[in-house]
Parts: C-alpha cells; structure tokens; sequence
C-alpha cells in the first residue's frame, strides 16, 4: 500500500538511476535484486524494505535527503541549508549582497501581498 511519503519515490529512485548512469540491469546487480524488482519499485507499483533502499542509496552514492527531496515536508529545509552552505562559501563582500538582494526580494513580495 502506496503512502504520502511514498509517492514520488519510484520516480526519484529512477532519475538518481539515470542521473548515475546505470541501467536497470546494472543497479539492480549491484544492489542485490531483480531487475524486475527494481522496475516494479520505479513504477511504484512496490515499496522497497528499508535496507534494499539504503543499499541503493549506497550504490548511487546519493545522500538521503536528495533521494526524498520533493516528498518530505523537509525539502524547503534541505534547499535552504543548501543555499546556506553555498552563501557560506562566498566571500564576506559577495555574502553581504547576496542577502541585500534576499532582503529586497522579501520586501517586494511582501508590500505585494498587501496590495493584492
């Protein structure tokens, strides 16, 4: 039985897939299970127990929180301490206008909001 987290799992597990350039055939090898199996798991027509889904996450070498980005309530979380990151990595100067332009951006939408 399908679930609200799981949807949207098949087609994640599909793109990682393709996105690491295996087949079918070959992640399915190295994870240990059919190739029908993993086809029936894209088409979310099965859920995988938690330990064939950690050994495809293992396989394609992704980190979990990408693999459920767009299912998990978390995924704003995620995207933001990704931009964090990527802030953090800038220099002081850059960092300061990266968030002058956030601060603007925000003040915009919000005097919009209030208009319409």
């Amino acid at each position: 039985m399908k679930g609200a987290i799981v949807t949207g799992l098949g087609k994640n597990i599909k793109k990682c897939r393709e996105k690491a350039g295996l087949t079918q055939e070959k992640l399915a090898e190295m994870v240990g299970i059919s190739p029908n199996y993993l086809s029936a798991l894209e088409r979310e027509a099965k859920v995988p127990a938690v330990d064939t889904f950690v050994r495809i996450l293992n396989v394609i070498g992704l980190p979990l929180d990408e693999m459920l980005e767009g299912i998990l309530q978390t995924e704003t979380k995620t995207h933001c301490s990704r931009l964090e990151k990527r802030i953090g990595n800038l220099p002081l100067h850059k960092q300061r206008k990266v968030y002058r332009i956030i601060d603007e951006i925000l003040d915009e939408l919000e005097n919009w909001e209030e208009d319409h």
